[in-house]
């Protein structure tokens, strides 16, 4: 009996939850963090950027890369910054690292066969594994996985009321797509977005729109769009910079149903209506409020709460 006892409170230790001391990096700090992730100067994305045009409605090219290059150069910093389901960004676990170190054995196997198979990967970029593994991805949608969606559908003025880290902007510009408007409530991703429109400008004829505003508060009347394609956060899988964690009722009931009803209502007719969206979110609101989608598209793409894939998909409804 006793045995077994010892056995149970090592457990609970090996498991416990280390309580992470803030980050308190600068903004000069983050930048060098992401510098060490993330290093391309901007003759590199403009070239990523027009291999995107040029793989336009390539449905053979739908699982590349290309583009991601592109809005990692504008966003990345504030995503790094996020919180995922463990309640920590990676700045956060990159501060902390070395009492994680000590007290996680399976972060220490994870640097061991690094330094022995990768001896020159960069340290930091392990970490970064590490975070996205045990601590909870935060990942973009790729530009193209929005172009394959734009490509089915030609829409010529698109809504992403939760505009996340720009890879559908990216997408439309690529296409040169009417109109794209973007809404988000994160403030700190204004001045990121600001200089990615800017480059783009020269570069696409899609006119952009972007609102800094709370989605759910917003006059959709006053806006023309015949698609909306947007990949709404999973409850508190992923905590912006100024969200509150809620329960997932509270996230139902004041976010996600008045949302898809107000967005959908000034959907104009013919339109589509196209959410990213775990199947919980889709069955406990969107469906609720939409009704049951007739079309739905796969898309295999990392868990939100592990580093194990799943799949996930595009929620589709048609307004008539």
């Amino acid at each position: 009996m006793t045995k077994t006892k010892k056995i149970e409170t090592k457990t609970y230790k090996k498991h416990a939850k280390i309580k992470m001391n803030p980050h308190r990096y600068t903004r000069k700090q983050k930048r060098s963090i992401t510098s060490q992730l993330f290093s391309v100067s901007k003759d590199d994305i403009i070239q990523d950027y027009k291999k995107l045009k040029q793989i336009g409605c390539d449905k053979k090219k739908a699982f590349s890369k290309t583009g991601n290059n592109f809005v990692n150069y504008f966003t990345l910093e504030e995503r790094l910054q996020t919180v995922g389901n463990k309640g920590v960004s990676f700045y956060d676990v990159w501060k902390n690292r070395m009492t994680l170190t000590k007290e996680y054995p399976y972060v220490q196997k994870v640097l061991d066969y690094y330094e022995k198979s990768y001896s020159t990967y960069p340290t930091i970029k392990v970490w970064k594994r590490i975070f996205d593994l045990y601590y909870g991805s935060i990942s973009i949608f790729r530009p193209l996985q929005a172009m394959e969606i734009y490509c089915r559908f030609q829409p010529t003025s698109i809504l992403d009321f939760t505009m996340g880290w720009g890879g559908r902007l990216v997408g439309a510009c690529a296409l040169g797509i009417n109109s794209y408007i973007g809404i988000d409530n994160n403030i700190q991703l204004k001045k990121p977005y600001e200089n990615m429109v800017k480059m783009l400008a020269p570069l696409s004829q899609t006119k952009v729109k972007l609102y800094f505003k709370d989605a759910v508060n917003f006059d959709y009347s006053k806006l023309k769009y015949d698609m909306v394609l947007t990949s709404p956060p999973y409850y508190n899988t992923e905590i912006y910079r100024n969200t509150t964690p809620m329960s997932n009722e509270v996230w139902n009931a004041t976010f996600y149903e008045p949302l898809f009803k107000k967005t959908y209502q000034n959907l104009q007719k013919g339109g589509v209506y196209c959410l990213n969206l775990s199947s919980e979110i889709y069955e406990t609101a969107a469906k609720k409020i939409l009704g049951a989608c007739k079309t739905k598209i796969p898309m295999k793409k990392f868990k939100r709460t592990t580093g194990t894939q799943k799949e996930e998909y595009i929620y589709i409804w048609h307004k008539k």
